[in-house]
């Protein structure tokens, strides 16, 4: 009997076995379809994201994407500043939209692949491609060339590929990620970067403008001064626009006049600068003079002659109005009254010309105004004051010194 017992049992242990990995088996088998079959999740580009700040880093939005999504990004950290700022309003923003704001700031753009989206940099933006058609002349001419390492694969019209990864792919139309890059290349050269030399010509001339401007700037002018008295001559003016020295050296053909003096000057408008200037000069002309005596008959070869020096000093105030021709010349041109004050010597002491006759001032003179405002002149005295107004123009080249760094 113990014997018919054992065997039962020791035969039973064997069913129980098969039994437990039967079902075993079942659960597992019933386990596996819910695995397999199980539909992955998507992604969903309209979910909406709430912020409250102003501004977010770049990966601290990565990070909050994924947090509240649960879908993951995937990029090369090398080619992604991830303390890059993007300004956000305080308000609810879609996947999508977050995504172009990104490609925006950043050039990146993005492929999808079940719960990944894979961050790429676009290395032909906003440069040109380098397979495109060819330019006009005057793109050409114009265009700066700009190599570029896209590859053909890069050259898709339709649609982006995504990196081979497990699962289906899918795609995204070209024109949701990035504007046609020639177009992009044209847009940034015309409006955020111009041509070096455009550059270079503009920074010229705005530094020759704030030069001509400032009125503490130190220039000088040089060339041809004229007037109504000592007709043409030299002219040159060294300075400052509102503070500045004058000397110019100027013929009647008969005596040279070398005065010198100071000016200033200062804006009127757009076109004009008022000029205010005095200066002071001297010259001196020399006679020989022979008395006339009809009472005896002497030979005038053996008269006595007389030495009479005329020395003059002449000042002049000038208002003046200046006016560009171009950049580089200026005219100006005004009033400027003139103080003629003349003393006479004869035989090297000072004297009157009065033995001479009524009119000796217009026979022995310095300088001949062309008519007079006041004359002291009288035939006792050794000296005289004169005035006139007269009229002045100057024809000046600029020559801008630089300052100093």
């Amino acid at each position: 009997m113990w014997n018919t017992k054992s065997r039962e049992t020791l035969s039973s242990f064997p069913v129980m076995g098969a039994c437990k990995i039967f079902l075993l088996w079942i659960v597992l088998l019933a386990s596996v379809p819910n695995a397999f079959c199980q539909e992955k999740k998507k992604l969903d580009l309209n979910q909406l994201i709430e912020f409250s700040n102003s501004s977010i880093r770049l990966d601290s939005l990565l990070r909050r994407i994924t947090k509240e999504t649960g879908f993951i990004f995937s990029y090369n950290t090398r080619n992604v500043n991830q303390n890059t700022i993007l300004s956000v309003a305080a308000r609810k923003y879609s996947i999508e939209s977050l995504l172009t704001r990104i490609r925006e700031k950043t050039g990146l753009t993005y492929s999808i692949s079940d719960n990944h989206i894979i961050l790429k940099f676009n290395k032909s933006y906003p440069s040109p491609l380098k397979v495109q058609s060819a330019p006009t002349k005057v793109e050409a001419r114009n265009t700066p060339v700009l190599k570029s390492t896209a590859t053909l694969d890069s050259l898709t019209t339709n649609a982006v590929k995504t990196d081979v990864m497990d699962g289906p792919t899918k795609t995204v139309p070209l024109e949701t990620q990035t504007p046609d890059p020639q177009k992009a290349y044209v847009a940034a050269i015309q409006s955020k970067k111009p041509p070096r030399d455009s550059t270079v010509r503009q920074s010229k001339v705005a530094t020759k403008k704030a030069q001509q401007n400032n009125p503490w700037s130190l220039q000088m002018h040089a060339g041809l001064s004229i007037d109504e008295t000592t007709y043409a001559g030299p002219m040159v003016q060294i300075g400052f626009p509102s503070l500045y020295a004058a000397a110019s050296y100027k013929t009647d053909f008969n005596v040279w006049l070398l005065s010198y003096g100071l000016g200033t000057s200062f804006k009127v408008n757009n076109k004009f600068r008022a000029n205010f200037s005095i200066n002071t000069g001297s010259l001196s002309r020399n006679y020989s003079y022979v008395p006339l005596d009809t009472s005896t008959k002497i030979n005038n070869s053996i008269r006595k002659q007389n030495q009479i020096i005329a020395k003059g000093q002449l000042t002049r105030i000038s208002i003046m109005l200046e006016r560009k021709l171009n950049p580089k010349v200026v005219l100006q041109f005004g009033l400027q009254y003139n103080m003629l004050s003349t003393k006479y010597f004869v035989d090297d002491l000072p004297s009157s010309i009065g033995f001479t006759g009524n009119d000796s001032d217009k026979r022995f003179y310095a300088l001949s105004p062309p008519y007079l405002l006041q004359n002291s002149y009288n035939v006792s005295s050794s000296s005289n004051e004169k005035s006139w107004i007269g009229l002045q123009l100057n024809i000046l080249y600029t020559i801008n010194f630089p300052k100093g760094r």
